[in-house]
């Protein structure tokens, strides 16, 4: 049976949302992403993921950019891509002095908080020839706005702005969100992950799906790919954005 996959990192975990071929939707945490991969009953026909995917080596990623411009007023929700060296490092400090001896920006420290989770893609890639191709790069807010025929959403951190994101996926899906993300954000004193976080998981998964059907847009037209050592067959990873096409 067919299988669209959409992973979110949690704080603790990867949130993993799953539509079937009948568009049934399940969701599930994985604490890292070969958990998340090999604990799937199958190879699953797409898989979208927000983290970055092709690293650069000296300047930066094309898809951040047309993400910012894509996003207005809400772009501080992409972050520049470090360099491969820098993301690499063990220590902020000298993460940075990679950064800038490459480039002309610098590393966030919110940009650092994910930099653990950026390497363990990326290393899960590079070892793994049956996932690249399948695994891709997406961002939540993108695929939102794309879903919103290219409006911007109220921000996630406001009931308003959740509550259009589930309208959102709600219509898109046909189901409930709100009550299948109970699964994982119930009980409150012991949840797995916030709705937020669910609900960006699910609209990744309805990308994977639009992806594996053909109907998405890639930041940008034509993707570059990075210089990851691969197999012989691969020239490297792409660095893109995919993104849901308007419509049901």
């Amino acid at each position: 049976m067919a299988s669209y996959v959409g992973a979110d990192w949690a704080s603790n975990g990867w949130v993993v949302a799953e539509i079937d071929g009948e568009d049934e939707l399940t969701l599930g945490f994985a604490p890292t992403v070969w958990n998340l991969w090999h604990e799937q009953k199958e190879c699953p026909d797409q898989l979208c993921i927000d983290v970055p995917v092709g690293l650069p080596e000296s300047s930066r990623r094309e898809c951040d950019a047309e993400a910012k411009v894509h996003l207005g007023e809400r772009r501080n929700s992409v972050f520049w891509t470090p360099i491969r060296d820098a993301v690499y490092e063990d220590r902020l400090p000298a993460a940075k002095e990679r950064q800038t001896d490459a480039t002309d920006y610098s590393i966030s420290n919110q940009t650092w908080a994910i930099v653990p989770r950026i390497r363990e893609v990326d290393t899960f890639l590079r070892e793994s020839d049956d996932a690249r191709g399948v695994v891709r790069e997406s961002h939540p807010e993108v695929c939102f706005h794309h879903l919103n025929g290219g409006e911007l959403l109220r921000p996630k951190s406001d009931d308003d702005g959740l509550q259009e994101r589930r309208e959102l996926l709600d219509d898109a899906l046909g189901t409930d969100c709100e009550s299948v993300a109970t699964t994982l954000t119930e009980p409150g004193y012991a949840r797995r992950a916030a709705e937020d976080d669910v609900l960006d998981a699910i609209v990744l998964a309805l990308t994977a799906k639009r992806v594996a059907n053909g109907e998405f847009g890639t930041l940008p037209d034509h993707p570059p790919t990075d210089r990851t050592e691969l197999s012989a067959e691969d020239e490297g990873l792409p660095m893109e954005i995919v993104y849901p096409e308007t419509g049901n």
